[in-house]
């Protein structure tokens, strides 16, 4: 499983568009753009997330059979 990290790298003078580089296993993969607005003020939906979230906990856990993913996601909650 891979390891990412986002590291802060600048910003414009007004502050609202920043950029991140994002690591993968210490590796720089890529510089990403964001706004303030989208990161402190946007919303995801829970179904918006939900299928990165279910993905996760299946990786987290290292099920590799459909029952053992089943296991993973009935024993997984989140909390935001």
């Amino acid at each position: 499983m891979a390891l990412y990290t986002v590291v802060y790298k600048s910003s414009c003078t007004g502050g609202e568009h920043i950029k991140l580089t994002v690591y993968r296993d210490g590796i720089e993969l890529r510089d990403f753009n964001v706004t303030r607005t989208d990161i402190m003020t946007n919303e995801l939906t829970w179904e918006q997330a939900l299928p990165f979230l279910l993905r996760e906990c299946i990786k987290r856990s290292g099920a590799t059979t459909l029952a053992q993913a089943r296991t993973a996601i009935e024993a997984a909650s989140w909390e935001f």
